[in-house]
């Protein structure tokens, strides 16, 4: 079976993904996944295969976070197949990933979160308009 055939069994028995999960899952396999394993047998797919899967994305210059994306997405489908006996182990184990950047946090200060909800309220609409939501006073 190629991982192209396992993928969409994989993704139609699925039941429990959000139609959003579902949407994401299906690019990356269109965009990074089945054009380098779709066609490989799945029991062929050694790790080093992966590994440079891996390096073949960072050098065509897919974020750290899409790498990651797709690369769990194709640990879940092997260890599906693991689980399902149709691999003994999974060539996902011990790839390393790229490293997400580090983000600094942005903390507002009392002046600026004052300054930004008086942005956000619309005249049409006042806050106390919405059902379920109250109102905190900013300090």
């Amino acid at each position: 079976m190629t991982l192209k055939e396992w993928s969409e069994r994989w993704l139609e028995s699925s039941t429990h993904l959000k139609p959003k999960s579902r949407v994401g899952y299906e690019s990356l396999l269109r965009s990074t996944i089945h054009p380098t394993f779709g066609r490989r047998r799945v029991r062929d797919i050694e790790s080093l295969e992966v590994r440079e899967w891996v390096a073949s994305l960072s050098r065509r210059g897919l974020s750290p976070s899409r790498i990651r994306q797709s690369y769990r997405l194709l640990s879940q489908l092997s260890d599906a197949a693991v689980i399902s006996g149709v691999l003994h182990a999974s060539p996902c184990v011990g790839v390393k990933l790229p490293r997400l950047p580090d983000v600094e946090p942005t903390i507002l200060t009392p002046a600026k979160v004052r300054a930004l909800a008086q942005q956000m309220r619309s005249p049409l609409r006042p806050p106390d308009s919405n059902p379920g939501l109250h109102r905190a006073p900013i300090r």
